[in-house]
């Protein structure tokens, strides 16, 4: 049921439909307990009459024992105008010793082998006054009944209506969101039932927000971005066309290469961002023992950058368990990034803190990072204006990759100022293998 049909039907009417069902089912549980009550109540007036007339009747029998059985019609008148209890004498034998009638104001003894004793009714006043004491008990455990049950309904009515609010204002965040108005945020709830419920919604709606804002940002930079590339392949295919001779259309055709090929590469990063900035990556991890696994990251920057020296400062029993795929992305990159602007040297080091997270580091001895942009470097597309621009290479894009990489670890990647004088970027809040 939607929030619209919650709140058309009310709090009052669904709590009226099924507290009703509580209460009828909790007056017939009631009824029957009485009855039984009833029941067992009678069995025990029943026993108390035989016991308080046993003695009695015990001294009757005894009282016709010594008289003669032509006499005992004079001794039963006599006992009838003397005695509490009228006595009658059956001609008849007796079934059983004492026994009550089905009333329990009659009681019935054995007299001898032929004759049977009535006595009776035996407190006749007391029975009437039973019943009634027993229909006035009904009537005031229907009447008990009823107020407990609207005391525990008005009690329980008071405690579901804060709920009931919280129930409707979740209902309602849920649904602006749902009809894509991502700024909506639930307030604090009234019960502490359902803040946890406000808590969670609320911290989901952020993330939407931001993953929509940063798709947005995304798809806003990604288009300035191709703009460039493509500009240059339309100049170079209408040159391509003009060119003079084979040499100069192989020329062209190189410059053409090039640009499809940055363009592959933007497109590849762009979307390899979104995956990671969505939590669209499953991580694989494993134990690697990163001086190894370094020396092999490394390889192909020195390559491609003879004139750098690249130092690895990591011990070679050092391991830690990470997925040599996307960590990999993060370490390239920042290699990438370092090498472009180092004059001479890159360093990468690796220690062990002292709450046992591993701690990356690399750094360069190129022109650094102003303290005031380390922080937006990492957003997608970000270039500074000064050494680090676009004339040295990337898609501006590598830094976003490596911090996102590295997040996925549960770590921790910042630009800091390096000991060489250049760039340190710290992956830090790492964990290494046991």
């Amino acid at each position: 049921m939607n929030r619209r049909g919650l709140q058309k039907r009310g709090l009052f009417w669904l709590f009226f439909r099924y507290y009703i069902i509580l209460a009828c089912t909790l007056a017939l549980l009631v009824t029957l307990a009485g009855w039984l009550l009833d029941t067992q109540l009678d069995e025990d007036v029943r026993e108390d009459a035989l016991g308080r007339t046993a003695d009695v009747i015990q001294l009757m029998r005894s009282d016709y024992a010594r008289t003669r059985a032509d006499e005992w019609s004079s001794l039963t008148r006599y006992f009838n105008a003397t005695g509490p209890y009228s006595v009658a004498l059956l001609d008849a034998p007796a079934h059983a010793d004492m026994w009550l009638s089905s009333n329990g104001d009659l009681v019935y003894a054995r007299l001898g082998p032929t004759h049977t004793l009535v006595i009776g009714p035996i407190d006749a006043l007391a029975t009437k006054s039973r019943d009634l004491l027993l229909n006035t008990q009904h009537q005031l455990e229907l009447v008990v009944t009823l107020l407990v049950a609207l005391g525990f309904g008005i009690g329980l009515y008071a405690w579901l209506k804060p709920q009931w609010r919280d129930l409707i204002m979740l209902l309602d965040t849920a649904e602006r969101l749902g009809e894509g108005q991502l700024t909506t945020r639930a307030p604090p709830a009234e019960s502490r039932l359902f803040q946890p419920m406000v808590t969670t919604l609320n911290s989901m709606a952020s993330r939407l927000d931001a993953l929509l804002a940063s798709r947005q940002v995304m798809a806003h930079a990604l288009a300035h971005e191709l703009k460039t590339p493509l500009a240059r392949l339309r100049f170079g295919l209408a040159l391509h066309d003009t060119a003079p001779d084979p040499q100069a259309r192989a020329q062209r055709r190189a410059g053409i290469d090039a640009d499809l090929e940055e363009l592959d590469r933007l497109i590849s990063d762009s979307l390899g961002w979104v995956r990671m900035a969505g939590g669209q990556v499953e991580l694989r991890s494993q134990p690697l023992s990163l001086a190894h696994w370094l020396a092999e990251q490394i390889t192909p920057v020195a390559r491609a950058y003879p004139a750098l020296e690249i130092h690895s400062q990591v011990d070679t029993a050092l391991t830690a368990t990470l997925d040599p795929v996307q960590f990999g992305l993060a370490i390239r990159n920042l290699l990438g990034n370092a090498a472009r602007h180092a004059r001479s040297r890159i360093d990468i080091a690796a220690r062990i803190e002292e709450d046992d997270s591993l701690t990356l580091t690399v750094d360069d001895d190129g022109p650094g990072i102003p303290e005031d942009a380390r922080e937006r470097i990492f957003e997608p597309f970000v270039r500074l204006d000064a050494a680090r621009n676009r004339e040295s290479g990337g898609t501006g894009l590598g830094l976003a990759l490596a911090r996102a990489a590295v997040e996925l670890h549960h770590g921790k990647l910042s630009a800091l100022e390096s000991p060489l004088g250049g760039a340190r970027f710290c992956m830090s809040g790492l964990r290494p293998a046991p």
